[in-house]
């Protein structure tokens, strides 16, 4: 059975794949790439891309490495398409803020996210990158 924290995980990257009106069949791959590590099965992928979203429901997570980690996660979901439009970067924006993340760190915060993703960094670098940083 799913927890809470990865049902709202995996609302979260439904929601940005979502965000830009348009689902490619690369941002699909990834999100079942992402799903299938966390632990999901491909039923419970299939059962939960039938519920609705609503539009400002976003799973915080308490620890501030797993946030980076969701938030990595969202990036390379953005980047899965091979582009990113202001949509995807608003929608990444509005996750940094409910994450608690502090107003003045967020577009940094972003443009390294989004960075790391498009040159395919692995989840382990770019952690490694965030625990030295902390």
């Amino acid at each position: 059975m799913m927890t809470e924290e990865l049902k709202g995980y995996f609302k979260n990257l439904y929601r940005m794949m979502l965000s830009d009106d348009d689902i490619h069949e690369q941002e699909l791959s990834m999100l079942y790439q992402l799903a299938i590590d966390k632990g999901f099965t491909e039923q419970d992928i299939d059962s939960f891309l039938g519920e609705p979203i609503e539009s400002d429901e976003m799973f915080a997570p308490h620890d501030t490495l797993i946030k980076i980690e969701y938030l990595y996660d969202l990036a390379r979901m953005a980047w899965a398409d091979g582009n990113i439009d202001d949509r995807e970067k608003d929608t990444l924006l509005r996750f940094c803020t409910a994450f608690g993340f502090a107003e003045e760190n967020i577009p940094l915060i972003i443009e390294f996210l989004l960075e790391e993703a498009k040159r395919g960094a692995s989840k382990q670098s770019v952690m490694e990158q965030v625990k030295q940083n902390l």
